[in-house]
């Protein structure tokens, strides 16, 4: 992944944001690769990320600028 070059750490950043809940994975481990910590805490509405840059003292937190419902709850409430 470290070949894709420096700017992976912001793609991957930007993913956690706007992106995909099934891409979120693939993002945190991108930014491990390049010496990042990343977690992410919570589930489905509730999700967020924590993430601290090499050598930074605080940590950054991510909310999800979109919101992505989840499909098995709205498969139980369709059914209701």
């Amino acid at each position: 992944i470290r070949r894709f070059g420096p700017g992976v750490p912001e793609v991957c950043i930007d993913v956690l944001e706007h992106g995909d809940f099934g891409l979120a994975p693939a993002a945190i481990y991108g930014l491990r690769a390049f010496g990042y910590e990343a977690w992410a805490e919570g589930y489905w509405e509730d999700e967020h990320y924590r993430i601290r840059a090499p050598g930074a003292s605080e940590w950054q937190i991510i909310h999800r600028t979109i919101k992505q419902q989840n499909p098995y709850v709205a498969k139980q409430k369709e059914g209701m």
